[in-house]
C-alpha cells in the first residue's frame, strides 16, 4: 500500500481522537467505516464490514496503526453504482411510469441532496437531455453520469 502523507496522516490523527470516546488511544471497530467518511472516503456498508473482518461495533477496539491499513483498503475501492441501482433510485421521480423525470426535480435533487452540486454543474449535466415539455429520459441521464469525464482515461487503457 501507498504510504500516506504527511498532511493526510495528520488529518488522520486529528479526526482519530475525536472518534476516541474513552480517551484511551483507541477507536470502537464499529466507527470504522464513520471515521472513514470523516476523512472523505464514502464505503459502503459492505466495503467496511470486508475491512473489519466483520467486526462488530463493542467488541473490539482499535489503535491508529491497526486503523491505518483499513483506512488504506477503504481509500482503494471504488466502489460505484451501477446502471440498475441509479435506475432503482430515479424510478421513485418517475410518477407517469413512462422512464421520464423531469429535469427541474433531477435538478433540484443534484443540488439537494449527497454531494452538492452547483447550479452550473447540475446545468451541465442535464445540457441536451431535457426533451420540449423539460422531462429527462432516466436511460440517457444514467448514461450521462456513468459516462467517463472527458479526458480520463478507463482504467483498461492504463
Amino acid at each position: 500500500m501507498a504510504e500516506l502523507e504527511p498532511e493526510e496522516m495528520s488529518e488522520i490523527k486529528e479526526a482519530f481522537l475525536v472518534f476516541d470516546r474513552k480517551g484511551d488511544d483507541k477507536i470502537d471497530i464499529g466507527d470504522v467505516g464513520s471515521l472513514c467518511r470523516a476523512l472523505n472516503l464514502n464505503p459502503t456498508n459492505a466495503t467496511v464490514k470486508r475491512i473489519t473482518d466483520g467486526g462488530i461495533a463493542g467488541s473490539k477496539r482499535l489503535t491508529i496503526e491497526e486503523f491505518i491499513p483499513m483506512f488504506q483498503q477503504a481509500k482503494e475501492v471504488k466502489d460505484v453504482g451501477t446502471y440498475g441501482d441509479f435506475y432503482e433510485g430515479l424510478k421513485v421521480y418517475d410518477k407517469e411510469e413512462k422512464d421520464m423525470i423531469l429535469g427541474a426535480e433531477v435538478q433540484h435533487v443534484l443540488q439537494t441532496l449527497g454531494e452538492r452540486l452547483t447550479d452550473k454543474e447540475a446545468e451541465d449535466i442535464l445540457k441536451g437531455l431535457e426533451d420540449s415539455d423539460g422531462n429527462v429520459s432516466i436511460d440517457a441521464f444514467i448514461n450521462t453520469i456513468m459516462a467517463q469525464p472527458p479526458g480520463q482515461k478507463k482504467k483498461d487503457d492504463w
